[in-house]
């Protein structure tokens, strides 16, 4: 589900945004457990020297830095080896509860029903 960057600060931590919701849902057992990752932009910044604002330069997308600076932090990140790039990956909370869980999450802005359990 995508929202909006302003949507998300209030859930940053440590300078981490949340990325993605992960679930592990057994109808059977009625039980959903998983975790809210978050990714780091401002080491992925420092570390492939790339600016936050070439990545939403005026214009958006049809402004070649849009797609340049991409590009470069896609190569620089490439490089990396998969140890070295689960370091911009951060736990941010776990959960868990019955099955009907994963449709509250999936319903609206997932992070807002996990950060009010």
């Amino acid at each position: 589900m995508d929202i909006a960057p302003a949507g998300l600060a209030k859930y940053e931590q440590s300078k981490v945004l949340p990325m993605v919701v992960a679930m592990r849902v057994n109808r059977k057992a009625d039980t959903c457990e998983g975790a809210v990752i978050g990714f780091d932009w401002n080491k992925a910044y420092r570390d492939t020297g790339v600016k936050a604002e070439e990545m939403a330069p005026p214009g958006g997308s049809s402004n070649p830095m849009f797609w340049i600076a991409r590009v470069k932090m896609s190569r620089e990140l490439a490089r990396l080896s998969k140890t070295s790039l689960l370091g911009y990956l951060a736990e941010m909370k776990r959960f868990s509860g019955k099955a009907q869980l994963a449709e509250q999450v999936a319903a609206g802005d997932p992070y807002g029903v996990l950060w009010n359990r």
